[in-house]
């Protein structure tokens, strides 16, 4: 039992944090226009100003924290569509 929770400790403060990891990466806009148009654009529309499903991305208020922005793509939102990527993306990928 000991040995789970110090795995389960150690995973926890892996995760904590990759969000300012990601930031601190340069992204690549054409890489990231393919991933969005592959993952995002269905929610958030071609153009970034959101769907019925998903948020206009084009907003400041939602968007003026680049972390809060990585946890979002990372964790997904409660009681929304929004889809966690953690395990699905690369944190290059995420930056990008």
């Amino acid at each position: 039992m000991k040995q789970l929770i110090v795995v389960v400790a150690v995973a926890l403060s892996a995760c904590a944090g990759r969000e300012q990891q990601i930031v601190k990466l340069t992204g690549s806009a054409s890489s990231g226009a393919s991933l969005y148009s592959q993952t995002c654009a269905t929610c958030h529309g071609a153009d970034g100003k959101g769907t019925a499903s998903g948020v206009d991305l084009r907003e400041p208020a939602k968007n003026d924290e680049a972390t809060e922005v990585g946890e979002t793509i990372l964790n997904g939102r409660a009681n929304t569509s929004m889809t966690a990527y953690a395990n699905t993306y690369s944190d290059q990928q995420i930056a990008d």
